[in-house]
């Protein structure tokens, strides 16, 4: 049996819950209480990013694995459109970090203490 939040198709044959299609994010999303905007998608393909750019998620393109080849085809770097290229992981964390930094979230707003040391 295909474990649950797993597509049940090899990627040859299409169906509605293959990557870039939202379906299953928005199931996760539903399950677990996030909103697939306030994800973030890390991937080195095209698929991946396409996942997030319909999420209205942070994308973010890893040049290891099939990155690199996305970044330097002007035509699949044009279609995929990743929020930002890094070079690996421990980068991908940084931006995560720098951009939730900047942008107010759900869960980051829910997180946030008052001055008076109560969170919100």
């Amino acid at each position: 049996p295909t474990p649950p939040g797993c597509c049940c198709v090899g990627p040859a044959r299409r169906c509605a819950c293959r990557k870039p299609k939202t379906i299953l994010l928005r199931r996760a999303g539903r399950e677990h209480g996030f909103r697939p905007c306030d994800c973030v998608v890390i991937g080195d393909k095209d698929s991946d990013i396409g996942l997030g750019k319909r999420a209205k998620a942070l994308a973010i393109l890893v040049r290891p694995g099939y990155g690199a080849e996305i970044e330097n085809d002007a035509k699949a770097i044009a279609r995929a459109r990743p929020d930002h290229v890094v070079d690996n992981l421990a980068r991908a964390a940084d931006v995560i970090e720098e951009v939730f930094g900047k942008r107010e979230t759900s869960s980051i707003a829910s997180h946030r203490t008052r001055s008076n040391g109560e969170t919100e």
